[in-house]
């Protein structure tokens, strides 16, 4: 897989990423690169990892890249992106092509090869102030504790 590939297969997992659906896209060497998702209502946010967690990673190509910088003062430890929900496939390619671009030249990932994923949708919440029957209870989405993503091309990690 090339990487001009790998963008192409993200956005299009991306495109289907909604809320409650968390994906993370990690290098299979010890250098430690990550860039994770979660899906929301309105918007996809990313992550990516920041020196901190994974020391080695060039921050200015995350920077270059047009990622948000951590900040401090808001507890905030990873360089994040967010992608406004709904939006065009045009615009998921170009939000997967900043995050493929974190993971390759940020991170330092040599190969599309070199990256694996898990991926999973945490169950629907009950909502707040609500009583609800056993039945209307067992009809909340349970979740899934893991999302078999084959349209993304990459390993699924532990597998």
């Amino acid at each position: 897989m090339t990487w001009d590939e790998l963008v192409e297969y993200l956005a299009l997992t991306l495109y289907e990423v909604r809320e409650r659906t968390f994906l993370i896209i990690s290098s299979s060497r010890e250098r430690g690169g990550y860039v994770q998702f979660a899906g929301e209502t309105d918007r996809v946010d990313a992550e990516a990892a920041s020196a901190r967690f994974a020391p080695g990673i060039d921050e200015s190509r995350l920077a270059a890249a047009g990622w948000d910088a951590p900040r401090p003062e808001a507890q905030d430890l990873h360089w994040s992106l967010t992608l406004p929900l709904p939006a065009t496939l045009p615009q998921h390619r170009e939000f997967a092509g900043r995050c493929v671009a974190a993971l390759r030249d940020a991170h330092g990932v040599a190969s599309p090869e070199d990256l694996v994923y898990q991926a999973w949708r945490d169950p629907e919440p009950m909502p707040d102030g609500v009583d609800l029957q056993d039945e209307e209870l067992a009809e909340l989405d349970p979740g899934k504790p893991r999302l078999v993503l084959p349209e993304l091309g990459l390993r699924e990690e532990g597998r």
